[in-house]
This record gives C-alpha cells, structure tokens and sequence, in this order.
C-alpha cells in the first residue's frame, strides 16, 4: 500500500510513500507517521491510503516508523481540514499542524558519529574538554556537543568535518513526542482472588494481606495508594499478577493541574426576548439539521444564559457542543460561567496553557470524557464527536482571523463546521460583522434580537465632544473639562470610571525639533513607541528595542521630543489630576505574565481600583458592576487607519466600551473625545443605532463593490531588497493579469504601507471578484501550472479574505 502523507510546509501537495508491513496495521488515515524528506525527517499525518502511486516505485521513499499509538483525525476533521486548505489557499499540512495542541509536537535530534577513527592530529586546535570528550566517543549528540563546545572554533572544527570528505557524519533521529498522554497503574481484584490464609499469632500483616485486604475493602484501587501504606509494594503484585489474584492495568491520569471547579449555580431564569430566542435555538436541535442563527443582543442583554440554556438542551440530546471567543482574555470568565453548570464536561483549548495541560484536555475531548470545548478560534478544530451546537461569542471581533498561516477566519470556518455535522450554528454579537448583515439579507442566518439589558438596566448615556471646539483641562491639553470633571464626580461617589485609548506605550512618536528626523525601527518603517516603563524605544510590529537616546542620531542635537498619546501617559496624567485615585493600567505589557489578567479583573470587581486606563482589552465582554463612566480619550485612532474597515471597527470598539458602563444598580455615561465628532459610525455610537450604522456601511461597502459584496484576496510580495520586491510584484501581476477570467479584477502592484517588515520589503496586490472561488482557481492556474520562478529570497503570501491591509 502506499501512504499519502500531508507535511508542515508551505507546499500545496501530499507526498507519497511506501507503507511497511509491519506498519500497516497501525497507520491509518489520520494516523502520525515519521517520514524522511530530503536529508531530514519529518512527522506527517496520513490524509489516505492508495494501492499505487503515479511515481516510479524506486523514487518513493518508506515510512521509517508510526508516531503515535492512536489516529490523531477522525475523518470528519480530516475533511474538515482539507476544505481550510482549498479555501485558504495553504498547505494540507499545515492546517493538520494548526489543529494539533503544541504539546502533541514531534521531536528530533541530531547525532554525529565517526567515519572512521580519526587520527590524533585531526583533533588539534579543539579545546582540552572537547578533544578528551572526541578521544573517547564513537557517538555524540547535538546537546552533548552544544555543551562541551564552549569556543567558537570548535563549532567551526565540527561544520568542516560534516562536509563531504570529512571525518564526521549526522544523522536526524526521532526524539519522541513533546508530551505524552500520562498514565498510571491501577490493580484490580480478580474472582480467583483467594482470600490470604491465616497465621497464628501474627503480630502485623504482611505486604501481601494489606494489598488482597484493601482490594476487598475499597475494590479497584491506583497503586499509589498502596505505596502510601507500604514501600514497594511492586515485587509483591508481581506475584499476585503471575498467580491470577489480581490485574495490572493502565488508566490515563487526569489534568495535570488540577482545575478548581467553582461552585455549582443554577439556571438564571429567561426573560421574554431570551426565552424567544432559545426556543428558536431548542427548535432547530430538535431537527438535527443544519441552522444558522444571528442572536443580536445590546451590551448586558443576557446572551452568555442564552448560550448557557442552548448548550444544556443540546447535551440533553448527547450532541457535543463548541463555544469560541475571540480571544485567551474572555475564557476564564465564561469558563467558570460553563463549569458552574457542566462541571468536567467543560474542556478548555487555548495556547495560554502549558504544553501537557493542553494535551491533557485535548485528550479528554477526544476520548469523549469532555464534551463542551471552550477557546479562541484554534479551538475550531477540537476533536468532538457527534457536534450538535456550535457558538461563536463575539463573532465580529478581528482576532478571529489569523495573521500567520493558516490564515484562516474562525467564525467562518466554525459555520462551515456546524454546517457539516448537521449542527446548529449560533453568532452572537451586539455589533454584528457585516458579513453577518449580508448573511441574514440573504437569508443564510436567522437573526434573533435581545433589545434590553437584563432587569431592563438602562443602556449609558453617550456624548460625543468636539476637541476642535470644547475647552481643555488647563495645563493638560489631553483631556477636555468635561470628561474631567465627570471623572471627579464619578470618584466623589466613590464609583468606578474607564478611560480607554487603543494605543498602549507613553508616546507614539519621537522626533527631533530641530532637524525634524523621526526615529523608526531599525527593522521596519514604523515609528519607534516611547514606554516610559521600561525607558525603551519599542517597536510593536517586530519588538525591536533601543535605549532613547540623549542626542538626536541624524544631527547629533539635543532636540528629541516624545510626541503623541499612549496608556502610559494617559494613567501619568491622571495621577497628576487626581493624586488619590487608585489607578490601574490594562494593556499587553500589564498582562503579559500568565494568570495576570483574572488577577486584575477580580481586583476590579473587589473595587480596589478607581479608575481603570485601558486598551481594546477592557471592551471584550467583561462585567464590571461599578463602572459608571467610559471615556474615550481620542476615537480617531481607528477612525483614521487607511482601511475600508475602519468605521466598522470604531464602531464596534468604541459600542463594546460603552457598554462597560451602566451594568449594574447606577446608570452609566460615556464620553467620546473626536475631532471628527459628525463621521456617521460615532453618531451611531451616541444613539446605540445598530441598524442605522449597518445601512450606511452597507451602502458605502456596495457602491465601492467591497466586502461582504464581492470576494478579496490579497498577495504579499516581499523580498531582502526593495528592487527585488518591486521585480517580482510586476512579474506576478503581469503573470495575473494575462490568466484573469471571469471578472477577476487585478489591482496593483502598490507599495505596501508598511513599506519593510521584519528586514523584508512588501508590495501588494489585492484580486477581487464577484465571489472568492473565481479568484481561487486563478491562483491554481498561476501557482500549480507552469512554474512561476521564485527566488530563495523571495517570498508569496496569499491571504483569502484578509482583515490585515496594512
């Protein structure tokens, strides 16, 4: 039989090999196989398997051996995966590698042996430890030699014996795996057990009367509870085991750290919009056929008890169920939501996990032990059986589309998932995506409204201020005196405030005033962020560094001047203001350790912060009782981001932040500084006008033929110089333009805005059509027909659908 066999590589095919026979058993598809490709191993997964292959038989290779003890992929996942790959124009391999936790991750070292036994003089000019350590070994490995080579020369010494006429060869071995799934041995009482024969005058039992008295008493029991009564109790079951008293059996150990479940809490009862809603939802499980639901709820309208409710009725028909978020931030909020009403059968997948807690939880959910899987759109891929409801929180949010590849959308591949199982598919969000508006026009997803908040808590009220005509706070021109002074009074009545700016760092711009040189990233076109923090200059694309330097490195004057607004300088003015506040600072570079974030979120709701300073991180669904006020200190920020989505996401951002506010017992306010206080998304925000925001998106996105009303795709041409960039944009466009059917229009080569990233210079071209698939089998004819030459140094990225235009 030969094996086809999907690798991590940027490669649009599968290979083929031969299958031994001492491996056709366990290699199946979905099966993990070690391959050799090219000089190297690789760990692949078996997509099928195939009596011949169009290859000659002398140019397949052999599988070397099977990696694990089990199928990794269901045939549905595999599936599944293939389509990603189609769609998103990537490797098969590399979506399968996507879908695995890093702790399923394969391991290879390499080994180096001699030819032949050198001559004393070979080893001249190494350093006495590693001559001695050479004099004496016929083998060595990569660790051992990165330890003992402590000189430079001797790394060099190794580089020139590995080429061909030298003393020393490698060779690249399977290491095993990252993680494993951990067991531990269990003793089982048989029916021939025979009961321990009598002593007389025994002063104690032996060994093997407490292990046959416990077995009695407590059944089955984990051989650690033997070892606390006795040391090693293991010779002992040996014997027991060879006579027939007892079995010896292996059981998978649970979590590695063990999860503290929070305490039990009932079902909130419905309101009438929410009990609508649900029972649409309940409705379609009973049919199990495929539904797609938009449940479209202001902020605090009760969606999570929805979702909460819908997961119960779908577990009461054995179907599986899949919740997604968009981001690590919201899972341990709504996870402790879902343990207090499914205890274990919650599963959690995000990448924030150690390596083993993630394979552990991987593993419960594919041996059915959990059947409700919580995370970010990685989780998309979870092995869950029998599927019947699949939820997607916040579906708008832009973290669901990935940046790397697989550059695939979460939401979206989650709807093909549901579709696919016959499951109920439900977005909930309350600024839905305009891709969701286009969905319910065209009547692929019911939509479903939550008008209220819960107890019918009234939504903030928002004011917009005009900061070319509303009078500063005198010597802070940051803030207007309106904004402070609902600052004070919120803190007067000891309540809680949020100041919000998408903009962390002190100040986003350093320049000299006297020749007018702005310092960038020495690896990127960007300007240098200034973090006061760390006295650092930071780059937030490739996270350069450099210390601010005193003089100017242009003019060498001392005219450097820190410019612009950032969370740091933002919580230094406050401080100024209001000395007594207990202020707290939430961005990336405050949550950096892990388990910070559900620190400062209890720290919050324990109201022992007063005002909080914060990026896009406060707005994703938290529930913060006392918050009363939500400032925005500068809307334009999103607003003025050479995008078509600009308006969309200011929208939805600037929307979510307000509905921090007002949650609890005292109404809220939100205040919105602007300098473009008429752009029609910001006078959306002030009226909570979904619908009228959606119309006028939807009509400006329509006349400038633009997303959801035709399909995109986006080509990142980049190379190690810019003539080169620019070269292969013109020939690939070119290459393009002269196979382009069916309406496909091919827009540039342009220069990207970020002209150089990461030391590598980009140009862009963006293909568009009335839907993706005409743009998909352009790029097949261009990239999988006759070879379009590529240099070493050069680099094609296509993103389908992109969200990133920058």
């Amino acid at each position: 039989m030969i094996a086809e066999v999907a690798l991590n590589l940027p490669l649009r095919r599968t290979f083929d090999y031969r299958l031994p026979a001492k491996e056709a058993e366990q290699v199946l598809p979905g099966s993990r196989v070690i391959v050799p490709f090219g000089t190297r191993l690789r760990a692949g997964i078996v997509v099928g398997l195939k009596p011949t292959s169009p290859l000659p038989a002398a140019r397949l290779k052999t599988i070397q051996r099977g990696a694990d003890a089990a199928t990794l992929f269901a045939p549905e996942l595999l599936d599944f995966t293939r389509w990603i790959a189609e769609y998103y124009f990537c490797g098969w391999g590399e979506v399968l590698e996507a879908a695995l936790p890093s702790g399923m991750g394969v391991r290879f070292r390499t080994r180096y042996r001699w030819h032949a036994q050198p001559p004393p003089s070979a080893l001249e000019g190494l350093s006495p430890r590693a001559r001695t350590f050479l004099g004496q070994a016929d083998e060595w490995d990569a660790s051992q030699w990165n330890r003992l080579a402590e000189d430079p020369a001797d790394r060099q010494w190794l580089w020139r014996q590995l080429r061909p006429g030298g003393l020393v060869e490698a060779r690249y071995e399977y290491a095993g795996l990252k993680a494993r799934q951990r067991t531990e041995r269990w003793v089982l009482p048989t029916t021939t057990a025979a009961p321990p024969p009598g002593r007389r005058n025994a002063k104690r039992e032996t060994r093997r009367e407490i292990i046959l008295r416990v077995l009695r008493q407590e059944g089955e029991v984990p051989i650690g509870r033997l070892k606390a009564l006795m040391k090693d109790p293991g010779a002992v079951l040996r014997q027991l085991a060879r006579e027939g008293s007892v079995a010896l059996v292996e059981r998978p150990l649970e979590q590695r750290s063990a999860v503290a479940m929070p305490p039990p809490e009932p079902f909130l009862p419905l309101n009438p919009e929410q009990q609508t809603a649900y029972a649409a939802i309940e409705g379609a499980l009973e049919q199990e056929a495929y539904r797609g639901f938009l449940l479209q709820g202001v902020t605090g309208s009760g969606k999570t008890e929805v979702y909460l409710h819908a997961v119960r009725a779908a577990r009461a028909r054995a179907r599986s169920c899949l919740l997604l978020v968009p981001e690590i931030a919201l899972t341990a909020a709504i996870v402790d939501r879902f343990r207090s009403r499914f205890g274990a059968e919650v599963a959690v997948l995000h990448s924030g996990m150690g390596e083993g807690e993630r394979f552990d939880e991987w593993n419960r959910v594919r041996e059915g032990r959990a059947t409700i899987v919580i995370g970010p759109r990685s989780a998309v891929f979870a092995p869950l059986k029998n599927l019947g409801l699949v939820v997607v929180d916040e579906e708008h949010d832009t973290s669901y589309k990935q940046d790397e590849a697989p550059r695939y959308h979460g939401r979206d591949s989650a709807m093909l998932r549901a579709l696919r199982n016959n499951a109920v598919v439900v977005l909930g969000s309350a600024t839905p995506s305009m891709e969701a508006e286009r969905n319910v026009a065209l009547g692929k997803l019911t939509r479903l409204r939550l008008h209220r908040r819960v107890e019918d808590r009234p939504l903030p009220r928002v004011d917009i201020l005009d900061l070319r005509a509303t009078p500063r706070q005198p010597g802070c021109a940051i803030f207007t005196r309106p904004l402070v002074e609902a600052l004070r009074e919120t803190l007067l009545r000891r309540e809680q405030a949020i100041v919000f700016l998408n903009r962390r760092g002190y100040g986003n711009l350093v320049r000299c005033t006297l020749c007018e040189e702005t310092l960038v990233c020495a690896n990127c076109t960007i300007t240098l962020t200034y973090h006061q923090a760390q006295q650092r200059l930071l780059c937030h694309r490739c996270e350069f560094a450099r210390v601010l330097p005193e003089r100017c490195p242009a003019c060498n004057g001392e005219g450097l001047q820190v410019v612009g607004l950032g969370t740091e300088r933002i919580e230094q003015e406050i401080a100024t203001l209001f000395p007594t506040a207990r202020l707290l600072r939430m961005d990336s570079d405050t949550l950096r350790r892990r388990g910070e974030l559900e620190r400062m979120m209890a720290a919050i709701r324990g109201r022992r912060y007063d005002v909080i300073i914060g990026t896009q991180v406060l707005s994703k669904g938290h529930d913060f009782p006392y918050i009363t006020l939500v400032g925005a200190v500068l809307a334009d920020v999103s607003l003025n981001i050479p995008d078509f989505r600009a308006p969309e996401r200011t929208f939805q951002i600037l929307t979510q932040m307000a509905g921090r506010a007002g949650r609890g017992e005292r109404p809220g306010r939100v205040l919105i500084q602007t300098y473009n206080p008429q752009h029609y998304s910001l006078l959306a925000v002030r009226g909570h006008d979904t619908e009228a925001f959606a119309e006028a998106e939807l009509a400006l996105r329509a006349a400038r033929n633009a997303p959801p009303f035709a399909g995109q795709v986006m080509l990142w041409v980049s190379a190690s110089k810019p003539a080169a960039a620019e070269k292969l944009g013109g020939r690939l466009a070119r290459r393009l333009r002269s196979a382009a059917r069916e309406g496909v229009a091919v827009l540039g080569p342009a220069e990207a805005p970020i002209r150089k990233l990461n030391n590598r210079y980009r140009w862009m071209i963006l293909l568009r059509a009335p839907s993706v698939a005409p743009i998909q089998r352009l790029l097949r004819s261009v990239f999988d027909g006759p070879r379009f030459g590529i240099g070493v140094k050069e680099r094609v990225t296509v993103d389908v659908d992109p969200y990133n235009l920058l």
